[in-house]
Parts: C-alpha cells; sequence; structure tokens
C-alpha cells in the first residue's frame, strides 16, 4: 500500500486530489478502496494536524481562574435558589395536609349544628327546615374560606421566586462567563475552519459532544430562568390546586346529599332523631379520614423540582469539567470516488478482471473537491460515480475507459478536472489505440472539463519506426536485445525510455504522423510491395516468418494541449515478474535482473508482444486558463502485488492562470 501511493503525502507538496487507476484487478467488498484511506493516505499529515487541532483546542477551554471561580459561584447559587423553590413547595403541602387528612368538613361546625339540632328536636318540622338551612350555609361558608386560602397558595407557588434575591447575583455571575464562552467558541471554531477537516460521523458526534460541554450557555440561561422548568412547575402547580378545588367541592357536596337524607329521615322520624343523629355524626367522623394524596399526589412538582436538580447539576458537571478533544485518523472523513467497469463471470472465470479508478480528496486540501455526475451515450453510466467508454470487441475483457469529473473550488476560483483511466487492447493495432485516446479526451471535452488527468494500461509497444530505413520492429527480438536498446553502458540497470520513437505511445505525443509496424499476411505483404513501388507511403517485410506492415496514422490528438506527463526517465514498466515466482526461470535471451530491483524482466512465452515495454503511462491535457505540469513521473516496482506490470506514477500540477474566475 505503502509502494502504491508513495510520495503522495510528502511534506509540503500533499497532493489535493490521489487518483488510482487499476486494470485487471478484482477489488473484492471494496477492501482496497476503503483501506487506503483508513491507513495510508494523508496519514502522517492527518496525524500532525489533528495533534496540533487537539492542543490548539484543549487550550482554548480551558477557563481561566475568575472564570472558573465565577461557574462554581454560579452553580452554588443555583443550588440555594432550587431549595428554596423545593421549601416553598414543601410548605404548601403542610398548610393543606396533602400528605395527611385535608381538614374537611371542618367537625366544629359540623358538631355545633349537631348540638343545635338537639336543642330544637322538640320543634315542629318548619324549625327542621330553617336549622338545616342555616347548617348548609355555615357549611358553604367554611368551604368559601378554604378555597380562597387554596388560592391564596395557589398565587405563593408561581411567584415563589419573586423575592429571591439570589437571582440578580447569579445574572451577574453568568455574564463574564457569557463573554468568554462566547469568544471561546469563535476561537474554537477558528481552529476547525483553519484546518478544514471533514469528519466522520464519529467524528462529528465527537465535535459536536466537544463544543456542547462549552457551548453551555443556552442550558444554563434557561436552567437560571427557569422557563421550562417554570412552565412543568406551573402546570403542575395549577393542575394540583385546580384538582384540590375540584376535591373539596365534591366532599361537600358528598355531605350536603348525606345531612339531607338524615333531615329527612328527622322529619319523619322525628323522635327518634336522637339515636339517628348520633349515627350521623359517626359517619361524618369516618368520613374525615379521606386524604387529599389518595386523589392527587404530590410527587409530580417534586419530580420537577428534583429533574431541574438533576439537570443543572448535568449542566455545571459539563461547564467545570470540559471533555478534551482527541481527534484521531479514523475519526476523519477522506472523500473517496470511484468508477468501475465490471467485466463478468465469464472474464473473472479466466482471471481478468475489472477495469476502475479510485480518486480520494485530501482532507486537508485549501481546495474544495466535489464529484460532477456525468454520462452520455458515449460514455454509460457504471454502479459507481463514474461512466465508461465501451472499446471491447469479441471477447476481450475490461477494454475500457473510465471517467469521472471533479469540481475544484478555492474562494471564488473554480475549475472542473476529469480522471480517466484505460486498459486497452493490446491485439489491435496503434491506430484503433489511439482512435481510443482520440475519444476518450473528446467526451472529457464534452463534459467541460478544462483539464484532464489520463492513466491506464495504454498497451504501448516498441513497434514504431525510429529511422526512415527500419524494416522490422524493435520489439521483434528478444527480452536481451530490447533492453540492450535502452540500458546505458555506464549503468546497465538504468534503461530509460529516452523519447525513443520506436515507442508507440511517444509518436502518440509528439508527432503529427504515427508511423508503426504492424503484423501482417502474406497475400497483404504483396499489396504492400506494390503500393510501395508505386511510391506509397506503407511498406512491408518479413523476418524469421512473421510478416510485417508499417501504417502512417494521421493523429487526431491536439498536440499543442495534450502531452504525456514528462519524458520518460524510468525502466520499463512490463513485463515482470519475481524472482520468487514458481513459473519465473532463467531464460537465456528472454530473462534479465536488473541490478537493485526487485523484479526481474521475463517472457517465459517468448513472443515479441511479451517483451518488455512502457505500457503504463499517464498523459495530462489542459485548456486555456489552466496549465499542468508534473514532477517525479517514474515507475516502482512491488514483488507482493500479483501483476506482470510496475506501478507508474507522477505528481501533476494543475494550476488556474486566474484568480476568482470559473474556468468550465
Amino acid at each position: 500500500m505503502d509502494n502504491l501511493l508513495q510520495g503522495h503525502g510528502e511534506a509540503g507538496k500533499e497532493a489535493d486530489l490521489v487518483i488510482v487507476g487499476l486494470q485487471e484487478f478484482r477489488d473484492q467488498g471494496g477492501h482496497l478502496a476503503n483501506l487506503m484511506p483508513e491507513t495510508v493516505l494523508w496519514d502522517s499529515l492527518s496525524k500532525e494536524k489533528l495533534q496540533g487541532m487537539n492542543n490548539d483546542l484543549n487550550t482554548l477551554v480551558q477557563a481561566p481562574q475568575e472564570i472558573s471561580g465565577a461557574k462554581q459561584a454560579l452553580r452554588r447559587q443555583l443550588g440555594e435558589f432550587q431549595q428554596h423553590a423545593s421549601n416553598v413547595y414543601e410548605d404548601f403541602v403542610k398548610q393543606f395536609g396533602i400528605d395527611g387528612a385535608v381538614p374537611y368538613p371542618d367537625r366544629k361546625a359540623t358538631a355545633d349544628s349537631s348540638t343545635a339540632v338537639n336543642l330544637w328536636s322538640k320543634q315542629a318540622v318548619q324549625e327542621s327546615e330553617k336549622l338545616e338551612a342555616a347548617s348548609k350555609a355555615e357549611r358553604d361558608k367554611v368551604l368559601d374560606e378554604h378555597l380562597k386560602q387554596v388560592d391564596e397558595a395557589k398565587a405563593k407557588l408561581l411567584a415563589f421566586d419573586e423575592n429571591f434575591d439570589l437571582k440578580s447575583q447569579m445574572e451577574n455571575n453568568l455574564r463574564p462567563i457569557s463573554g468568554w464562552t462566547r469568544k471561546t467558541i469563535q476561537d474554537v471554531h477558528g481552529v476547525k475552519d483553519a484546518a478544514h477537516p471533514t469528519l466522520t460521523p464519529d467524528g462529528e458526534w465527537m465535535w459536536e459532544n466537544f463544543l456542547a460541554k462549552i457551548d453551555n450557555l443556552e442550558a444554563v440561561s434557561s436552567t437560571l430562568s427557569n422557563h421550562y422548568f417554570l412552565h412543568q412547575y406551573q402546570d403542575v402547580v395549577r393542575s394540583q390546586t385546580d384538582a384540590l378545588k375540584t376535591w373539596l367541592r365534591k366532599e361537600a357536596e358528598g355531605t350536603d346529599r348525606r345531612l339531607a337524607l338524615h333531615w329527612q329521615t328527622t322529619r319523619t322520624m322525628f323522635r327518634q332523631l336522637q339515636e339517628d343523629y348520633g349515627d350521623q355524626e359517626s359517619e361524618l367522623e369516618d368520613n374525615e379520614g379521606n386524604k387529599f394524596r389518595d386523589k392527587v399526589l404530590p410527587d409530580d412538582a417534586r419530580q420537577h423540582l428534583k429533574d431541574w436538580k438533576d439537570r443543572t447539576e448535568t449542566t455545571f458537571t459539563k461547564m467545570l469539567s470540559p471533555t478534551p478533544m482527541a481527534l484521531t485518523k479514523p475519526k476523519l472523513r477522506i472523500q473517496q470516488f470511484s468508477a468501475k467497469y465490471q467485466s463478468g463471470l465469464l472474464c473473472q472465470g479466466g482471471q481478468h478482471y475489472d477495469t476502475m479508478v479510485f480518486a480520494y480528496a485530501n482532507p486537508w486540501s485549501s481546495w474544495k473537491i466535489s464529484h460532477v455526475p456525468h454520462s452520455s451515450k458515449k460514455c454509460r453510466q457504471d454502479s459507481d460515480q463514474g461512466c465508461f467508454i465501451n472499446f471491447i470487441s469479441g471477447m476481450e475483457c475490461g477494454k475500457v475507459v473510465n471517467l469521472m469529473v471533479f469540481k475544484a473550488q478555492r474562494g471564488t476560483t473554480s475549475m472542473k478536472i476529469c480522471a480517466l483511466n484505460t486498459h486497452m487492447s493490446f491485439a489491435k493495432e496503434a491506430s484503433s489505440r489511439l482512435t481510443y485516446i482520440s475519444e476518450a479526451l473528446l467526451e472529457s471535452k464534452a463534459a467541460g472539463c478544462n483539464s484532464t488527468v489520463f492513466v491506464g494500461d495504454f498497451n504501448s509497444r516498441l513497434h514504431c519506426a525510429a529511422t526512415p530505413d527500419q524494416s522490422t520492429p524493435l520489439y521483434d527480438g528478444t527480452v536481451d536485445s530490447v533492453l540492450d536498446e535502452f540500458c546505458k553502458s555506464e549503468n546497465a540497470s538504468y534503461c530509460p525510455l529516452d523519447n525513443s520513437d520506436h515507442d508507440e505511445f511517444h509518436q502518440y505525443m509528439t508527432k503529427q504522423k504515427v508511423k508503426c509496424f504492424e503484423e501482417s499476411s502474406e497475400k497483404e505483404v504483396k499489396k504492400e510491395v506494390k503500393k510501395k513501388k508505386k511510391g506509397g507511403l506503407a511498406g512491408s517485410t518479413k523476418k524469421k516468418g512473421t510478416f510485417w506492415k508499417t501504417a502512417e496514422i494521421r493523429n487526431p490528438l491536439d498536440l499543442q494541449t495534450v502531452r504525456e506527463a514528462s519524458e520518460v526517465k524510468f525502466n520499463p514498466s512490463y513485463k515482470l515478474s519475481a524472482p520468487s515466482n514458481k513459473d519465473f526461470k532463467e531464460l537465456e535471451g528472454w530473462s534479465r535482473c536488473l541490478e537493485g530491483e526487485s523484479m526481474c524482466y521475463f517472457n517465459g512465452e517468448m513472443k515479441f508482444k511479451r517483451n518488455p515495454a512502457w505500457t503504463d503511462r499517464i498523459l495530462i491535457q489542459e485548456s486555456p486558463g489552466v496549465k499542468l505540469s508534473a514532477e517525479d513521473y517514474t515507475r516502482r516496482l512491488n514483488p507482493d502485488i500479483e501483476s506482470d506490470h510496475g506501478i507508474v506514477s507522477a505528481r501533476i500540477f494543475v494550476t488556474p492562470q486566474c484568480d476568482g474566475c470559473t474556468i468550465f
């Protein structure tokens, strides 16, 4: 993994966007796609940035001594305030016996009525009616007095905080805390804005939790002003006092009904009044034991007071002990994008896999990079975030071009970048591959891209004419004969291409007319020979039983804007094998191990198309308003990867030529 992504995180030169093109690759379950951001991508930079962020943030949230003191005082004062509220409510409970018996019916008023009945027991029935009315009026008077007391207690409960002077003191303590907190929050956001990281959901949760431990002014103010608590508490007080009044009225009505029944009995059985009324007094005494708490419990209000106190403790615990910020790379979200062409089961059965490209945006970049959807009749939407251009013929596998479009924005400057990846067919002729490159670049232009990076296995071979008198392609030989053409006498392990016209891709990038050799049949040779005799540009020859024809192709590429990333100063990227590979063996002329390299050139099939070549390349295309340049265009080897290709990479610089402009 380190080898594949080497150089992307070099200090001071960190890439803003990493593009990884893969051919004949099988990424089961997206393992590689997810592993790269989790492990290697911008690892050192992220650790450095996150540690710096953590240090800055944790320093900012350390409250000065005077602020910490104000917070402690506010916590203490609020506790006293809440205790006062609790005391007021408990006084109400005691006054009305909510935890005991409510004093109704009034025993004295009832007993006085009973005595009067005894004194007037010999009077006529009309006198008993007068006594009944007088008794009822006395009870109503007692009831009205109780209801008045309940209303007065209710008013006191609803205004319990009006005369409590600690409230103003608490507000004085909150004022400096508020000023410090708001400045700290502004500075904390400034730290994040300066680093502009993107976080995973877990990282965002950690960030929000960190802010909540600092920015709890709203919670403190709410706790202090007790708006939420007050509304809930007042609702309970109103409910309980109304319930108390309702209960008192119902008890009075019940007593009235029972006494009316007994007055009727008095009229019909007046002589037995004494005995009957004694029973009435017993019944009233029994009834006197009813308790209001059996009907409405005071626990609701007490629970609100407890909830208020608990919330206060939680709020101040957060305020006084902020959680240190400890963001780590797993909390960092690295944006990833992918375009994948799936070759299908038939190809997989022959171990020919998918063509895909991954792209990753640097979470610390000053450029905001986003994906732009694109598809057309030519470039069909794939299952991911890109499209593909199909160049497959017959039973070929994965011979497509992947395309993804990105928008890069920094401030008011924005531009579109196309990332292309391909696996081209070596079985076809140079003219086909050149056409495919041209069509892919036209699609890039249609997508509105003003800069294009095109990577992949272009399957370029050493089969083009480097001199006018050349009659056969260079690659029609052995591994040794090909390498001897490029390996330096002073350093036999250094074999750069050095702008050789033998290379198909180099001619694409530099020639208006591309001249290459292609395999031909004996019948075609005879036709070509006739054309040559008549002055035609094409020619043919035969070597070791292989017939070759030469073809001159008009180059459709705009060589003013299209070029290879840089000069090819690295050894061939194909065809390689690790010496430990079970299929590798030393074959005279067909294998060579270069000193200092972990893989060797090996053509076990002894076929000219399997000879060393620079098959893997990177081309770039710019447009007016954008300049592209490249550094570190190189090839690396990784014997741990099951591939006969090396890794080819480059650092591409995309530079807009204006500030504050949109370049589409």
